[in-house]
């Protein structure tokens, strides 16, 4: 299992800045290569409404609306916007065979599969970038695609039962969310392209 953080802006411009907001997608089941990505795309709310409005126009008019594996043309522009208004970048990435044999039966009972191991990273990873810099607590939204979603949910739950685990995971609020909220088109284009890149072994433009 591999983690990567990338922190797009100062860290000194990051202090007393507007409430975070994390969007979070993953790469697909991808039953035929066994890669699962998890990718988080964080910025401000104030920084999330610029993206929104110069992005919107690009993709208002796509059929399907925007997904990164069919959308290749629009990937340079939108990596443009993401390093002008986003702060930070979580990926974790597993592969399945990996999983299943680190782990033992009573600890993937507890933790579901892959996908939700794969999220809790991503919000303790977060998590802990965010109180490392005083930034108070994140709102995340999801995207529910993923079939574990709804035992990712039940450990939000837990997660949001007590102010000891908000404080823990550094976490305001949660909701889910389609991929036609539009900063989740970060997340989503991340984790494709850091998925294809581990399948293919090409260099991740992101």
């Amino acid at each position: 299992m591999n983690q990567f953080i990338i922190t797009r802006r100062q860290h000194s411009e990051l202090i007393q800045m507007d409430p975070l907001h994390a969007y979070a997608d993953e790469s697909g089941t991808h039953t035929s290569d066994g890669v699962l990505c998890i990718a988080a795309s964080v910025s401000t709310e104030s920084r999330w409404q610029l993206f929104e409005k110069e992005w919107a126009p690009h993709v208002a008019d796509l059929p399907r609306g925007f997904h990164a594996k069919e959308c290749p043309r629009l990937i340079p522009l939108l990596g443009g916007l993401m390093a002008q208004h986003t702060l930070l970048a979580h990926i974790s990435t597993i592969e399945a065979a990996e999983y299943h044999r680190l782990f033992p039966p009573w600890v993937k009972s507890h933790m579901g599969g892959p996908y939700r191991l794969s999220m809790m990273m991503s919000f303790i990873g977060i998590g802990a970038w965010s109180r490392s810099r005083g930034l108070g607590r994140i709102r995340w939204s999801i995207e529910k695609g993923h079939k574990e979603f709804p035992h990712l949910a039940k450990t939000l739950a837990i997660i949001m039962h007590t102010e000891e685990n908000r404080d823990l995971f550094q976490m305001e609020s949660w909701e889910p969310v389609t991929k036609a909220v539009l900063p989740v088109h970060c997340a989503d284009t991340i984790a494709h392209q850091a998925s294809r890149s581990l399948v293919t072994k090409e260099p991740n433009p992101f």
